[in-house]
């Protein structure tokens, strides 16, 4: 049995409720692999949508303290679609430094990531990068429509996290 069911089984009056973001932008930039004021890697032209995780948390907050949602499913989205450059120029905004994409083939990222990351989890994000090349993802409403205000952008994102960019501000 899956932990899931397990808990289900278990507390069979808990709410269960679905929030899905693809990706969220603090998990975006540790994967990449930046050096001395660059960022290289594969699909510097796809486009995506990334979600603060303070948004993520304000919408379970909500789902699990109202009445409402139980059994609901909430696709969350950020305020913004963004090409992998416009996501670096935003953190480079944010810690004051022009930081610069240097787009390397798909193999050549595999490779080096492989050192460090299991080879499932990289293959899907260079197929989730591939995809979103040709069909960039969309903005979806769902965290101001639960929230009542709107998600929070890249940039807000790359201003909260500044501090974990300031090695680069270094460089």
């Amino acid at each position: 049995m899956t932990p899931n069911l397990l808990t289900h089984l278990a507390y069979p009056d808990a709410q269960v409720i679905h929030l899905h973001s693809l990706i969220c932008a603090a998990h975006a930039f540790p994967l990449l692999r930046i050096c001395k004021s660059q960022l290289w890697g594969p699909y510097a032209n796809s486009v995506q949508v990334l979600i603060h995780e303070a948004d993520i948390a304000a919408v379970a907050v909500i789902a699990l303290t109202q009445d409402g949602h139980k059994g609901k499913a909430y696709p969350l989205t950020g305020p913004e679609a963004l090409t992998r450059i416009e996501q670096l120029n935003m953190i480079g905004a944010a810690i004051g430094k022009k930081l610069r994409f240097q787009e390397i083939p798909a193999d050549v990222f595999q490779k080096e990531m492989e050192k460090s990351m299991p080879l499932p989890v990289i293959k899907l994000l260079l197929d989730y990068w591939s995809e979103t090349l040709t069909v960039p993802e969309v903005v979806l409403p769902t965290v101001e429509q639960l929230t009542g205000h709107k998600a929070r952008t890249l940039a807000q994102w790359a201003k909260d996290h500044a501090s974990d960019f300031s090695p680069l501000a270094r460089t």
